[in-house]
């Protein structure tokens, strides 16, 4: 019984820990756009 839930539970955080870090990259890598709009804007 431990070890099914364990196993159950550890596909499922596998699979929403692979679909987080997907969308989490792509907002953090904006953000690094954000950094650079803010160069420009300090420049302006």
């Amino acid at each position: 019984m431990h070890a099914t839930a364990p196993a159950t539970a550890t596909p499922r955080l596998l699979r929403l820990s692979l679909a987080l870090p997907v969308p989490l990259p792509p907002r953090q890598f904006p953000g690094s756009g954000a950094g650079v709009t803010r160069r420009p804007a300090e420049r302006g």
